[in-house]
């Protein structure tokens, strides 16, 4: 049976801790009962935007799979990441804000990771641990560029640079383009969910 056959596991599992599981649920509803200090997408006092929110991937742009052999992902992961168009349908972020202040959860599109991944930090924060579809991310540093919310950081299993921006771009959309060690970027594009 080819990969595109196989059934979807349940994600439903087992907390192998407890405060984890809490964690993860604790944001997920505190950030679907959240209202944002100003409306999503409008800027804070400090001119800065507001990404709080439940987000669904609406579009991709890039040569994923060219990213992917940049960033050094074995064959098989690439090829099940194309099989699963790179997260669309799947991937969802939820954020909680306060000013500088995040908590992000998100959906991955790697189907083995059965509960979001979560990470809490403030802009300037560095030494920032995370896990995205291409493994562990170290954040080297956190900072504001302009509008964009970006990361300096290396993926720990290749040991290679990676560069990760959110913003809004000029249709509304909050990106989170992914810049390569080679300079190539990719974007998921995401709207508010309803």
């Amino acid at each position: 049976m080819c990969l595109a056959q196989a059934p979807r596991p349940s994600r439903k599992r087992k907390p192998s801790n407890p405060h984890e599981e809490m964690t993860v649920n604790a944001l997920a509803k505190a950030t679907a009962d959240a209202v944002p200090a100003a409306p999503t997408g409008a800027p804070t006092s400090e001119g800065r935007p507001v990404f709080a929110g439940v987000w669904e991937l609406a579009q991709l742009e890039g040569d994923f799979e060219q990213w992917l052999v940049d960033m050094q992902q074995p064959y098989y992961l690439r090829v099940a990441a194309k099989v699963l168009r790179y997260g669309m349908g799947r991937v969802v972020v939820r954020c909680k804000q306060a000013g500088d202040s995040f908590d992000f959860a998100k959906t991955l599109t790697d189907p083995r990771h059965f509960r979001d991944a979560v990470v809490h930090f403030n802009v300037g924060d560095s030494g920032i641990d995370f896990v995205d579809d291409i493994g562990a991310v170290k954040a080297k540093q956190s900072r504001w560029d302009g509008d964009a919310l970006v990361f300096d950081a290396i993926a720990v299993d290749t040991k290679l640079g990676v560069q990760l921006r959110m913003y809004f771009d000029d249709q509304g959309y909050f990106v989170e383009e992914m810049v390569s060690c080679t300079g190539r970027s990719i974007k998921y594009k995401f709207t508010l969910r309803k």
